[in-house]
């Protein structure tokens, strides 16, 4: 069994815990992240072993795929000195060979003083999924970008999006900690959304998602329809700002 949480404020005490991050926010964010919605997905080790959770992970991404651009960030967690090794190699410098460079971004970003932080995406396909799957699904996996293929502007905009999320979403300055509640936020305009695996303290994992309204509706119409055959959802609660 899965328990499905849902939110049209993020900001209110529940399910979604940003209790931390909302102290990091300003006017602007604020502004921002009221039209962000969420929906969250918890597997809880008692119902469900945690080999399910990577099927339905597995399921969920590839039914995103039919319809968009789905792009995994990782990012480094401590800062490192830099060096000349190093900023060559990148983090994706094995994954590259089997992946190909057209489907792998990178950038070094200065994060604090002399040391910085390595951060990318790699874009996910149906024929490399497994592989990402296996090799990329590890503690620097940050988050899931989706965007509709028609809107998808990633390409071109990823480097400055680097720039940005290191340098201004971060909840720590002595490590890379990303903030949801700025990133969803940030990303809304582009009409994207965002996912993320998380923990419950007890080895539960959860999967959540923050975006558009409309967005967020249509995902848990297709998840429900998709694949409630296979995974039984059980409705919590939701959170209304209304």
């Amino acid at each position: 069994m899965i328990e499905l949480y849902k939110t049209d404020n993020l900001l209110e005490p529940g399910f979604f815990n940003f209790e931390h991050s909302k102290t990091f926010l300003s006017d602007t964010d604020l502004a921002r992240i009221q039209k962000v919605k969420g929906i969250g997905f918890y597997f809880k080790e008692d119902d469900i072993e945690s080999t399910e959770f990577r099927h339905f992970f597995k399921s969920f991404n590839r039914m995103l795929l039919e319809e968009n651009d789905v792009y995994w960030v990782l990012a480094e967690i401590y800062p490192k000195k830099r060096n000349r090794v190093r900023s060559k190699r990148l983090m994706f410098y094995e994954e590259r060979k089997e992946l190909g460079e057209e489907s792998v971004l990178e950038k070094e970003v200065e994060f604090n003083g002399g040391e910085t932080i390595i951060i990318g995406a790699a874009e996910l396909t149906e024929e490399n999924l497994d592989y990402c799957m296996n090799k990329l699904f590890n503690d620097y996996f940050s988050f899931g970008y989706v965007i509709n293929k028609s809107k998808n502007r990633f390409r071109e905009t990823a480097g400055q999006k680097f720039e940005t999320i290191v340098k201004e979403f971060s909840n720590s300055d002595k490590q890379f900690q990303a903030n949801y509640l700025k990133l969803a936020g940030f990303l809304l305009e582009e009409g994207a959304l965002i996912y993320r695996v998380a923990l419950d303290g007890k080895s539960n994992q959860i999967l959540e998602v923050y975006g558009p309204e409309k967005d967020i509706e249509k995902l848990e119409g297709m998840v429900e329809g998709r694949l409630n055959e296979k995974y039984y959802f059980r409705r919590m609660w939701k959170v209304s700002s209304h």
